[in-house]
């Protein structure tokens, strides 16, 4: 199984974008003239994947899956007419089993909205941008592998402590 890093950030902007009724999602940071309106921005603000890693069973050639969960905040910036009004209905959608499932299979779950607020912005005097802003956080784990390492033979003699003697033996990985 490959390593994810982090939220897979492409796959999401997909299912954001069906739960949006498809208004086009492009990463935040993009170089050139945007899409025509409406629109959204996407980029992660904010992580936190300082929780416990989880061991999986060894394997026979040494290698040891590791499930690490984490959460990230996602930012969306909404352009348009309507543009709190997507951001609205993408975290409402979001809540439905469909999207969940979508979600699930993707080891990510939408925990909620931290923020949904219209930001109008003047672009001349007379002339005001429709903006909406949103924070939403997931929770997603991590797949990890690592080749720790595996002992296939262990000899064992002597004392233990000062009374105890114990008999040699030796213990084999089965093959």
């Amino acid at each position: 199984m490959p390593d994810v890093v982090g939220l897979p950030l492409e796959e999401l902007a997909v299912i954001l974008e069906d739960a949006g009724g498809g208004v086009k999602i492009i990463a935040a940071n993009e170089d050139g003239n945007p899409p025509k309106r409406p629109y959204i921005t996407i980029r992660i603000t904010e992580g936190d994947n300082r929780q416990q890693v989880e061991a999986n069973e060894l394997t026979d050639e040494g290698l040891q899956d590791f499930n690490s969960p984490g959460s990230e905040v996602v930012e969306l910036e909404s352009y348009g007419p309507k543009a709190k009004a997507t951001l609205d209905r993408i975290v409402a959608r979001l809540r439905l089993p469909t999207f969940q499932d979508r979600l699930r299979l993707l080891n990510v779950v939408f925990i909620g909205p931290l923020l949904i607020t219209s930001v109008p912005t003047v672009i001349m005097e007379s002339q005001t941008d429709v903006r909406a802003m949103g924070e939403l956080r997931f929770a997603f784990t991590q797949q990890l592998t690592d080749d720790v390492g595996l002992i296939e033979t262990v000899e064992v003699s002597g004392k233990i402590g000062d009374r105890t003697s114990v008999d040699s033996f030796v213990i084999t990985k089965p093959q």
